[in-house]
């Protein structure tokens, strides 16, 4: 598979610069993509820190981290939504000057 990575080098108010990339698909018109609430991830994740915090047993090492990762999949899982791309809105930046179509179409 082909991937086109580049970096977005003009002004950004924040401190992390947007990564632009290009994953060619061959179904476009099926095509399904996911969106991560990661605020609500976040959030959850700071609810239940102090559960994790008493329930950690550096004698069962194993079990606990199996249990812990399992959590944290499951509630990736749950934050995470699929739609399909025909009903994606596009955010990136006007001056980069790419359409929709534009991307769509690689």
């Amino acid at each position: 598979m082909s991937l086109d990575i580049q970096t977005y080098t003009g002004n950004t108010t924040s401190d992390h610069l947007p990564i632009l990339s290009v994953i060619p698909t061959k179904i476009k018109e099926n095509s399904l993509s996911t969106n991560a609430h990661w605020k609500i991830f976040s959030r959850f994740s700071e609810y239940t820190y102090s559960f994790w915090e008493k329930t950690w047993d550096l004698d069962n090492i194993d079990i606990t981290y199996n249990d812990y990762t399992k959590f944290l999949y499951l509630l990736t899982a749950r934050c995470t939504i699929s739609f399909p791309l025909d009903k994606y809105r596009l955010a990136l930046l006007v001056e980069l000057g790419i359409s929709k179509i534009q991307i769509f179409k690689k």
